[in-house]
């Protein structure tokens, strides 16, 4: 059953959450989506049942105008994005998350990294494509890009989100799924995400040969669940 968080402006927020009587482990997990994507998806509803089964708390969420959330396509930033990621973190959740983004939401959950850093406990990117809107304009006409939902103060609003421009402080384990017949994110993503934490050690990066971008086969979740289960042995 859809529940609703009433953000600050008196916009609905739409988010599906697990809370088990007795947590098997104190870490949760906030599952994100990705770019025109939703809290449905294959990936967030495979990971809601891998929680469920296991005890684990969990939650997933619709970022402002997407899936059953309020919000106009046209006013959609990645900043509003990070302020709904944050917003879920602060107010629906207790304790360490592990923070499980896609695509997108591979990009939210960095910038949530870098604002909350107390409340992340580890990372798992799925095709994590930081900072892309600087790809849609590099690459793409004006016209192409609003096409592709990409508007105008998207693409501008996104220069102040930008994150692969820094190096981070983030110490904790993090796994990066990434597809190498994935057209949207080049897999050479994953390892330039790699060099930018501290201790890039920590950080594991499982390349999936024939995988495309959205790595929803059965052995694409397969690989999922164990890169979760990877951060969450070595927290």
């Amino acid at each position: 059953m859809t529940q609703i968080l009433i953000r600050d402006d008196g916009s609905r927020l739409a988010y599906d959450q697990f809370v088990p009587d007795t947590a098997k482990s104190p870490v949760g997990v906030v599952f994100m989506h990705g770019f025109q994507s939703d809290r449905k998806a294959t990936k967030a509803s495979y990971m809601a049942d891998i929680c469920r089964t296991g005890g684990i708390p969990f939650i997933a969420f619709d970022f402002y105008a997407h899936g059953e959330s309020d919000g106009q396509w046209p006013d959609f930033t990645i900043g509003r994005a990070v302020h709904d990621a944050l917003t879920v973190l602060d107010t629906l959740t207790t304790g360490p998350q592990i923070i499980i983004g896609s695509s997108m939401g591979g990009w939210v959950a960095l910038r949530v990294m870098e604002e909350r850093p107390e409340r992340v406990a580890g990372l798992v990117g799925v095709a994590a494509a930081p900072d892309f809107t600087l790809w849609v304009e590099r690459d793409a006409t004006p016209e192409q890009a609003l096409a592709e939902g990409f508007t105008q103060i998207l693409l501008t609003e996104a220069h102040h989100q930008t994150v692969m421009d820094e190096h981070w402080a983030f110490e904790g384990p993090v796994h990066l799924l990434q597809g190498q017949m994935d057209t949207e994110v080049p897999w050479e993503t994953a390892n330039a995400i790699k060099a930018k934490f501290p201790n890039p050690d920590k950080v594991t990066v499982t390349f999936v040969p024939d995988g495309d971008h959205r790595l929803n086969r059965a052995e694409d979740l397969a690989l999922l669940k164990a890169a979760y289960e990877d951060v969450k042995n070595r927290i």
